[in-house]
C-alpha cells in the first residue's frame, strides 16, 4: 500500500519540476517519494483521476470500481470499498477491464495493455512504460550503472529509502515508452518485426509479405503497425 499512496501523492504535486526533453535536474534527494513528485502525472498514470470502469471475469462475473493504470509500475490500480489504492493482483483471472470507452487486457506479471484492434482472437495492443534514465552516465557500487541503480529505486516493488541514497545521482531522465503486441488467448508477442504478425496471422503469410514488398513498414512506428493490422482485418474478413 505504501507505494500507492506514494504515487497518488505524486499525482497531485507533479510537473512543477521538469525540465524540457524529460530531464529532472539537480535531483539530490534522498527520497524516491520526493522523486515521484517531480515525475509529470502522465509518467505515474495513463488518466488524470480513477475513471469507472468494469473488470469482466473469466468465470462470468463483473466488478465495477475506479480504475487508473500505473505507466510506472505497470499495474492496474483501483479503489477498494473503503477508497483506498490497491493493485489489481489476479489479472490472470480477468478477461478485460473497461474503462471508459478503453479497454485492457492482461499480458503477465501484473501488467496490462490497451487493446487497440481486434481481428477474432487476436487483438494489438498498446503498453506504455515509463523508464527512469541516468542521465550523466555515472556508475554506482560495485559497477552497477546509476541508470540501473536509479531505476531500481523508482520502481521496485517496495520503497525503502535506506537502500541507497539518491543525492549520489544529479540529473535523471524519464522515458514514455511505447510497446505494440498481440494478444491471442494467453500467448502475448512483441511485436518488432513481420514475424510477429505471421505468428498472428500465420494463413496471412503471403500476403503479408505481398503488401510489406510494396509498402515497407517501421515497425518502431505505431501508426505503421496500425496499418498493417488494418490491412490484416481486411484480409481476414
Amino acid at each position: 500500500m505504501k507505494k500507492i499512496t506514494l504515487l497518488i501523492a505524486a499525482m497531485a504535486l507533479a510537473a512543477s519540476a521538469v525540465a524540457q526533453d524529460n530531464v529532472l535536474q539537480e535531483v539530490n534527494t534522498t527520497s524516491p517519494y520526493d522523486l515521484l513528485t517531480r515525475l509529470p502525472s502522465n509518467a505515474l498514470y495513463t488518466y488524470n483521476d480513477f475513471v469507472t470502469g468494469i473488470a469482466y471475469f473469466k468465470d462470468g462475473q463483473l466488478s465495477k470500481a475506479d480504475f487508473n493504470y500505473s505507466v510506472l509500475y505497470e499495474e492496474m490500480h483501483y479503489k477498494d470499498a473503503k477508497g483506498e489504492i490497491v493493485a489489481v493482483s489476479n489479472g490472470e483471472e480477468i478477461g478485460q477491464i473497461r474503462i471508459g470507452d478503453d479497454t485492457y487486457v492482461y499480458i503477465g506479471r501484473k501488467a496490462f495493455a490497451k487493446m487497440l484492434y481486434y481481428v477474432g482472437d487476436v487483438k494489438l495492443c498498446l503498453q506504455r512504460h515509463t523508464r527512469i534514465l541516468q542521465e550523466d552516465g555515472n556508475y554506482g557500487a560495485y559497477g552497477t550503472s546509476t541508470e540501473t541503480v536509479a531505476a531500481s529505486l523508482v520502481q521496485r516493488t517496495e520503497f525503502n529509502p535506506s537502500v541507497r541514497d539518491l543525492n549520489a545521482y544529479r540529473d535523471l531522465k524519464f522515458e514514455v515508452d511505447d510497446h505494440y503486441l498481440f494478444v491471442i488467448g494467453d500467448k502475448v508477442i512483441t511485436i518488432r518485426s513481420k514475424k510477429a504478425f505471421e505468428k498472428a496471422f500465420p494463413k496471412l503469410k503471403s500476403q503479408i509479405k505481398q503488401y510489406l514488398a510494396e509498402n515497407p513498414v517501421n515497425f518502431s512506428k505505431g501508426e505503421d503497425i496500425m496499418r498493417l493490422m488494418q490491412v490484416c482485418m481486411s484480409l481476414s474478413e
